[in-house]
């Protein structure tokens, strides 16, 4: 199944975006579009020990990273 989150272009930064997914990278396949307003990031083959958690995660990350900029 393909998870897909959704981020608001006037919020969140592409670089946060990408250096999440880097950071993620062993634990998903990740693919980053823009649609409207938003990055629209699609992620599967999401490990299995993670999956349960996985969005929560990624998105606090996200969240994270963008406090860095």
């Amino acid at each position: 199944m393909v998870e897909k989150i959704h981020f608001n272009r006037k919020i969140y930064t592409k670089k946060a975006i990408d250096n999440s997914i880097k950071a993620f990278s062993h634990l998903a396949r990740f693919r980053v579009a823009k649609y409207g307003g938003y990055f629209v990031v699609s992620a599967d083959a999401i490990d299995a020990d993670v999956k349960s958690v996985f969005k929560d995660e990624f998105c606090d990350f996200v969240l994270a990273e963008l406090k860095k900029a």
